[in-house]
């Protein structure tokens, strides 16, 4: 079984950010557009980063477009391990990073 958190990406102007993802082992994401759907998750997903870099921070830009949604998926390289991480961004202004709750 692997684990993942999905946060959702609110309130920002359009244009390009990068994004640094830390943790304290290898991760996995997915950026979304509009949706995440855990059941289907090929569906919406426009980046993706599976690599195994053994860092533990994730590096990447993405232009963002105004009146869209955008969800930011995290899990594990492993399964059955879970760990923290977090998450900063710079771009053209602030992005809120919310829980994806259902």
């Amino acid at each position: 079984m692997y684990y993942y958190d999905s946060v959702q990406l609110q309130e920002f102007k359009e244009g390009y950010y990068t994004f640094f993802i830390n943790s304290t082992m290898d991760i996995h994401f997915d950026l979304y557009e509009n949706y995440f759907d855990p059941m289907n998750p090929d569906a919406s997903s426009i980046l993706r980063h599976y690599g195994d870099c053994g860092i533990n921070q994730v590096k990447f830009t993405a232009n963002l477009k105004n009146n869209e949604r955008y969800f930011l998926t995290v899990s594990t390289k492993s399964p059955n391990v879970l760990s923290w991480f977090s998450v900063t961004s710079i771009g053209p202004s602030s992005i809120y990073f919310s829980r994806n709750c259902k």
